[in-house]
């Protein structure tokens, strides 16, 4: 079946879904740590230069667009496993 997962859809069930949890917590774990510290940053009590404000705004930006990215792989890949689940 084509997928949007692209060559991860090659591969079988079980091994994708594995290579998926592999992909979600080696990347989510140090994503929440970037974006749990940007949120200490923006809560602080410090007056910070314009420039840095910009640019951490941007690293927050990318950061929540990758926390996006993980999801829909996560929906891709439950949404496969169920597809399969049926055919079999």
């Amino acid at each position: 079946m084509d997928t949007e997962l692209g060559i991860i859809g090659n591969l079988p069930p079980q091994a994708r879904r594995e290579l998926v949890e592999l992909v979600n917590h080696e990347i989510r774990t140090p994503l929440a740590a970037l974006l749990g510290h940007l949120e200490l940053l923006e809560d602080a009590d410090v007056e910070l230069p314009y420039r840095l404000e910009i640019s951490l705004r941007a690293i927050a930006r990318s950061g929540e667009r990758l926390r996006e990215l993980l999801s829909e792989i996560d929906e891709l890949d439950a949404a496969e496993a169920a597809v399969t689940r049926v055919a079999v």
